[in-house]
């Protein structure tokens, strides 16, 4: 399944949170969650992820670690030929 992760840091904390992706590369959570592509909103402060994993759970426990960068929602998204 497919979620994307939006990720408002704080502007203190841009350089950190976009090196917890980078740092990574494209698995997160022992292998579970696979980073499909990364946009940065700079002037909004704002990181988009689209990741995809098996379940909810995955995603919640992958995302946990960006609290320290400040605020994060994940939600389930389908491509435009799946609906």
């Amino acid at each position: 399944m497919l979620y994307m992760v939006e990720l408002k840091y704080n502007r203190e904390h841009r350089q950190q949170a976009l090196n917890y992706f980078w740092e990574h590369g494209t698995t997160f959570y022992e292998g579970k969650v696979v980073l499909k592509g990364l946009w940065v909103a700079t002037q909004d402060m704002i990181a988009y992820a689209l990741v995809e994993a098996d379940d909810e759970e995955e995603i919640r426990k992958a995302s946990a670690p960006l609290a320290a960068f400040g605020t994060f929602e994940y939600r389930q998204v389908f491509s435009s030929d799946q609906i």
